[in-house]
């Protein structure tokens, strides 16, 4: 069976399972710029650096950032375009030009 799907429904499907994998986050541990989130089983699954006046650099766990781009057939460059929706839209992080994957 064959489905077809609406790029503003694949949105909305990508932005919920981001929120599934991301959205269950707490700071963990701060120092100067730098801060650390885990999820509830208290897995590091976000890094953010806040290197410069107005930019930040994101990292988020290397099995995620994988797993999201296998499960929706994404090159790079749409992975990049939207995990930095969902940190625009759910963190309120405007200034990242990219995110990487780290691993533990």
């Amino acid at each position: 069976m064959k489905y077809i799907i609406k790029e503003s429904q694949s949105n909305v499907l990508i932005d919920k399972y981001l929120t599934s994998q991301l959205g269950d986050y707490k700071l963990s541990d701060w120092f100067h710029n730098e801060e650390e989130y885990t999820n509830k089983h208290g897995d590091v699954i976000i890094f953010l650096d806040r290197v410069h006046e107005g930019y930040t650099e994101i990292a988020i766990s290397e099995d995620i950032y994988d797993s999201f781009g296998s499960l929706f057939s994404l090159d790079n460059d749409e992975i990049q375009i939207h995990l930095l929706k969902w940190f625009k839209d759910h963190m309120e992080i405007n200034n990242a030009e990219e995110i990487e994957g780290f691993s533990i």
